[in-house]
């Protein structure tokens, strides 16, 4: 069953709000389908000089990404809970029980005109309080170093 409501203030109306209800036999309950969106890259880029002919970096910033498991589903129509965890467990988690996760980046050095990677394994787990399903995506995380040149006055 599908449900579709638009309000309107007699000038205009509203977007739907449109929400489904998936009847089944009672008992019956399919498993959920768990989507952690596709691969991730992240760049990250840190300013170096040189003097003598030799380079000197800053470091890249720790930074943040946000991954997307909103394409997660459940054909029955329950309601999901999330959890993202990586299989190394060195990030750090600001958001992982949600289907948009946000995980922190950690510093690194930087070497110019090289690109320093790290991979990390990342999981998303969803639950409908039954069954569960698992969907595995890599998060690259990519440190460059770059020479800007200095502005003239």
């Amino acid at each position: 069953w599908t449900f579709q409501l638009q309000a309107s203030d007699g000038n205009q109306w509203s977007s739907p709000d449109i929400v489904t209800y998936m009847v089944s036999a009672e008992g019956e309950n399919n498993s959920p389908t768990a989507n952690a969106g596709g691969d991730k890259t992240v760049i990250v880029e840190a300013n170096c000089s040189t003097s003598s002919y030799v380079w000197t970096c800053e470091q890249c910033a720790a930074t943040t990404a946000s991954l997307d498991g909103t394409g997660s589903t459940d054909t029955d129509g329950d309601t999901l809970t999330y959890s993202w965890t990586e299989t190394t467990d060195t990030l750090t988690w600001l958001s992982n029980a949600s289907p948009v996760g946000t995980v922190q980046l950690p510093a690194q050095d930087a070497e110019y005109e090289v690109d320093l990677s790290n991979e990390y394994d990342i999981q998303l787990d969803v639950n409908d309080c039954t069954l569960s399903d698992t969907d595995s995506i890599t998060l690259t995380h990519i440190c460059r170093g770059i020479y800007v040149l200095p502005e003239v006055p």
